[in-house]
């Protein structure tokens, strides 16, 4: 089995904190997942599926967002 060696245990422990304590903060599990994110995960997921990856400024991508309310466009920034 692959083992960590011990003179990176401390590194390793110090990163595991930093990494579950990022984790914590971006993902929760909710069972009420917020309709907002929801719906622009659906939206960007359609488009993404009719046409592939697409650069970030594509027309796609950045055209419906001017018209998005402002609460949506920061989920959107954040």
């Amino acid at each position: 089995p692959f083992v960590i060696p011990e003179y990176l245990q401390e590194q390793l422990e110090e990163f595991e904190a930093n990494y579950n304590i990022a984790n914590s903060n971006n993902y929760q599990m909710n069972n009420n997942p917020d309709p907002i994110s929801e719906n622009l995960y659906d939206y960007f997921s359609q488009i993404l599926e009719e046409h592939g990856p697409l650069e970030i400024n594509n027309k796609l991508l950045v055209g419906e967002y001017e018209n998005f309310p402002e609460e949506t466009r920061k989920v959107v920034e954040d």
